[in-house]
């Protein structure tokens, strides 16, 4: 939320640079040009407008940029628009304060940008990763040992980028999630997060496919050796 004492510092430093640039155009038009009165006050007005329009464009009041509970959402859409991630909104229970979903691209599975009620001051970006039809084939045929060396490489994977999962069992599924406070979020740090969960949830799934299709190959019967005689 915004102070009274941050807008009226911000208010108090515009006024006093104004004034003084209209004060000093008004002396020298005095001493130099010999202006009337009523020229000093219409070229007054227009060094005003122009002051606040410049000062306002490029020294941005620090309490209108910053982000906080009342405008973090407001502050995603703009993100997300300029570009141009195509998110959606989406319906939410009475958990959470709003809910957006970044759709697939390259690849990637959707990503989720909520914030609950339970933790109002974070935001919460997260992905979900499912088997494919064909992962899942593969998955059903190992055996219980073989499903532990499976999750045992995923968790050491993850944990050595430094990825914070989600792991289920039943069905398997795994998601990468990251948390942030939306005090001192900006446009970089959230885009950073999309990228970061991006990150963890390919390489989830690198790690599923490799540890799958290598436990394929340990579980294929190797070929009997021909007991036929070869032709002389």
């Amino acid at each position: 939320m915004f102070t009274f004492q941050e807008i009226l510092h911000e208010t108090f430093i515009t006024i006093v640079a104004t004034a003084l640039l209209t004060v000093g155009l008004a002396i020298f038009g005095k001493m130099k040009e010999n202006w009337g009165w009523p020229t000093i006050i219409v070229y007054g007005v227009v060094v005003a407008a122009c002051v606040l329009f410049i000062f306002g464009r490029l020294w941005p009041p620090a309490w209108r940029e910053r982000v906080t509970d009342e405008n973090v959402e407001l502050k995603i859409r703009e993100w997300l628009a300029d570009f141009n991630l195509g998110s959606t909104k989406v319906e939410t229970p009475d958990g959470t304060y709003f809910k957006y979903e970044i759709p697939p691209t390259r690849g990637n599975a959707t990503i989720t940008i909520v914030r609950t009620k339970d933790r109002p001051g974070y935001l919460t970006f997260a992905t979900r990763l499912s088997l494919s039809k064909e992962d899942k084939s593969l998955y059903d045929k190992l055996t219980e040992s073989q499903r532990d060396m499976l999750v045992l490489q995923l968790r050491s994977k993850l944990a050595e980028a430094k990825v914070r999962y989600i792991l289920e069992s039943d069905p398997f599924t795994v998601g990468a999630v990251s948390r942030v406070p939306i005090t001192g979020l900006t446009e970089s740090t959230f885009l950073q997060q999309i990228d970061d969960v991006a990150f963890g949830e390919t390489l989830a799934n690198d790690t599923i496919e490799i540890a799958l299709i290598g436990q394929q190959k340990t579980t294929q019967p190797s070929p009997t050796p021909s007991t036929e005689a070869s032709p002389h």
